[in-house]
């Protein structure tokens, strides 16, 4: 992956972190959707503040590049929380490896999350006394930023939720507005043409700016 072509696209803030992975070699997405030429991009994010979150993980493809990635951003510093916004294996695949490593933080999510999270994982699961179960409206402070979740069911399996982060009016919006395409391949030509686009979209989890009125 090409941290130089994603920069293209985004505008994201200092203090959120884009440390996704492409996927360039997958032929099939789910063994039924062909993705060749243009791969997937399995995206994930980080907020640094006075409590880290790492918004989903990615499939277990791209597993050891997601965590180098996310322990050169975090700078020696643990994550609290991993939000967990959909159970599907590209957004749910790392979870178990993060969650190995980092044997203090959280996971977030919902109680169908959770729910899905033993029957995926069953006695490898993380221990209940971790989890951090959030319902529709609520937040999660995180010093100068808060996560508000809204469950969004079907969009598009039931456990799914989204997050808005309103200091920098940022949706995480699991599958929504995605899009098969790896960013390295698909990001360019769209961020030549608008430097100022504040949109990142692929086949995995979406961060999108809102801007103020």
């Amino acid at each position: 992956m090409n941290n130089e072509i994603r920069n293209e696209s985004q505008a994201l803030p200092e203090s959120i972190r884009c440390v996704g992975a492409d996927d360039l070699t997958l032929s099939l997405f789910e063994n039924q959707y062909p993705v060749q030429p243009m791969g997937v991009s399995y995206n994930s994010y980080l907020i640094l503040d006075e409590k880290i979150a790492v918004m989903d993980s990615v499939d277990a493809r791209a597993a050891d590049e997601w965590l180098a990635k996310l322990a050169h951003e975090l700078d020696g510093r643990s994550p609290d929380y991993l939000v967990i916004s959909h159970m599907e294996p590209d957004h749910s695949g790392s979870i178990l490896r993060l969650a190995e490593k980092y044997q203090e933080m959280k996971l977030v999510g919902n109680t169908k999350t959770f729910t899905m999270l033993r029957q995926f994982f069953g006695a490898k699961a993380p221990t209940d006394d971790r989890l951090l179960e959030v319902g529709e409206g609520e937040t999660l402070p995180l010093g100068a930023h808060t996560l508000h979740f809204m469950l969004a069911p079907m969009v598009h399996w039931p456990e799914v939720m989204v997050a808005y982060e309103e200091t920098e009016k940022l949706l995480f919006s699991a599958d929504a507005f995605g899009r098969f395409g790896a960013l390295s391949r698909t990001a360019t030509r769209r961020g030549r043409r608008r430097r100022d686009a504040t949109t990142t979209t692929s086949s995995a989890s979406t961060a999108r700016r809102y801007r103020r009125c």
